[in-house]
């Protein structure tokens, strides 16, 4: 059977080693054609994979079309794809359609990534394996090939890769949290909103669906299916429900039926956010069996994926954390929230969002703004209007110098964009990086 992989990234060259191994014939299309003639590297042409300059040429032989999540199917590709009336698979479905064991799976618009490392870790802490693919950084069409059936998959998976998604099964599939973002891609937020409801599509009855009670619209995602919820809330008592999670002093409850757990989190992870990402971890660890004592001893062990309000370094008494993961309103809200004296670094490439609901926001726990890049001018003008103290400048270094200028002994420079990273980076990674050499003159791997 033939496949055309459209997309020639981290997710699309692992859809093509996945297919190779399995003796399926395999082009390979990406807009930038530079990046296929370096392919040689990876090995895959020399396995066999095809690539080509034209997609269109290929279409009307081809019996499956594997896009990866980064490749928007605008009205060009979908009129090539109607007139010949391909299979269209995600690269994330195809690869979990070969991947043995079981799938949880996680999704929301902040917090994805850290919640999926956690539960990870966690399962393998507990002698389970485990591995973590999806949206952060490794295929799990690159993994498939590794898993038994034993296994658990922790899934991150973004709306990118739910868009299209038909036929992925998880047996626990968690909804963190729900804002606006990728407004730049989806005609409006509904759009986006039932791209990420997609993840509960084919739970059964055997299947959980771990809610969020405390966001209106995540507590009723999937109110009319069919798998058993579970809810969790860090604010409030949830013990009248049959299953749930809340946190109460410094330690977590989990309610499964009539079994109650309780987890230490005492000087785990801080701020409301981790909060959430211990309560939905909790939840998902307990249904795979691990024990409350396990769970405990390795939410004191995990240390936070880079750029995840990452402390940088102290300097002169001023405090450098590094949130360039930060790239929309809701994730710097969240960040904000957890320190005070806050000079705070915003800016970046525009995705769409509203930024008068930053302002109304922040609260008094920030004394300076700094905007730069793209949306600057724009976040400057706000910042105004809500009466911030702020400085425009027009690039990310200048930005730093700015920040670094104003801050004093106790305050925190924090890095939290509430943008993407696009009009002067290729990532966020790269953009924290890069703060991160400012801060201390290293270099960083």
């Amino acid at each position: 059977m033939q496949f055309l992989v459209i997309g020639a990234g981290v997710s699309g060259l692992g859809a093509c080693s996945l297919l190779i191994k399995n003796g399926h014939d395999v082009l390979l299309y990406d807009k930038n054609y530079k990046k296929l003639l370096s392919l040689k590297e990876c090995g895959l042409v020399e396995n066999g994979v095809i690539c080509v300059k034209n997609f269109k040429k290929y279409v009307h032989t081809t019996m499956c079309i594997v896009f990866s999540p980064g490749v928007k199917i605008d009205k060009k590709i979908n009129k090539i794809i109607k007139h010949n009336k391909p299979k269209i698979v995600c690269e994330f479905e195809l690869g979990a359609k070969f991947a043995k064991g079981t799938k949880i799976a996680i999704t929301g618009t902040n917090g994805k990534t850290t919640t999926t490392e956690l539960i990870n870790f966690v399962l393998n802490y507990a002698n389970k394996t485990s591995f973590s693919v999806g949206n952060n950084g490794t295929s799990i069409s690159s993994v498939a090939s590794k898993t038994k059936d034993d296994d658990l998959l922790v899934c991150e998976l973004s709306s990118f890769q739910l868009e299209h998604s038909k036929l992925f099964f998880p047996h626990i599939a968690c909804f963190l949290n729900f804002a606006p973002d990728h407004l730049d891609r989806y005609k409006s937020l509904n759009d986006y909103l039932l791209a990420k409801l997609h993840i509960f599509d084919n739970l059964t009855e055997h299947d959980f669906a771990v809610l969020n009670y405390d966001d209106e619209v995540v507590k009723n995602a999937c109110i009319n299916t069919n798998p058993q919820k579970f809810f969790v809330s860090a604010t409030q008592n949830l013990n009248s429900l049959e299953n749930s999670a809340w946190k109460q002093n410094d330690n977590i409850f989990v309610k499964f039926g009539e079994k109650i757990f309780e987890i230490s989190c005492v000087n785990s992870l801080k701020g409301i956010h981790n909060v959430y990402n211990m309560l939905f971890c909790s939840v998902v660890c307990v249904l795979c069996g691990v024990s409350e004592e396990k769970i405990s001893e390795a939410f004191s062990r995990f240390v936070l994926p880079n750029h995840r309000c990452e402390f940088v370094a102290k300097k002169n008494g001023v405090t450098y954390i590094d949130d360039s993961k930060a790239t929309n309103v809701a994730a710097c809200l969240a960040a904000v929230s957890s320190f005070c004296n806050v000079v705070l670094m915003l800016g970046g490439s525009d995705k769409g969002e509203d930024f008068s609901v930053l302002f109304k926001n922040l609260g008094d726990s920030v004394k300076q703004i700094i905007t730069f890049g793209q949306t600057g001018k724009k976040m400057f003008k706000l910042a105004k209007k809500f009466n911030y103290s702020v400085f425009y400048v027009k690039d990310f270094s200048s930005a730093f110098e700015k920040a670094k200028s104003v801050a004093v002994s106790g305050d925190v420079v924090l890095l939290s964009p509430a943008c993407a990273s696009f009009d002067a980076f290729k990532n966020f990674e790269e953009r924290g990086n890069f703060f991160k050499y400012l801060v201390t003159g290293e270099d960083v791997e």
